[in-house]
């Protein structure tokens, strides 16, 4: 199935994920795929953070899909 993911420079790129995929699972084949770092990468759908061990399709999430991607900054709060 295809979905698109918004990229960290605004970008939608298409990708073809398979069944049963995990989010970890996704980031890694999308990192290496579109050559970013997925590390401090989250996903999001709707207003959820996608969790890495949860599957893609626990979620709901079916084709044409976008979904957003923002950075983790590190640290804690003030």
């Amino acid at each position: 199935m295809q979905i698109f993911v918004k990229d960290l420079n605004g970008r939608s790129i298409p990708y073809h994920i398979r069944q049963g995929i995990t989010i970890q699972e996704f980031k890694q084949e999308f990192g290496k795929f579109s050559q970013q770092d997925m590390t401090n990468v989250r996903l999001i759908w709707g207003s959820q953070e996608l969790q890495d061990y949860r599957a893609m399709n626990s979620y709901g999430i079916s084709a044409n899909t976008t979904l957003h991607s923002a950075v983790r900054v590190p640290g804690g709060y003030c």
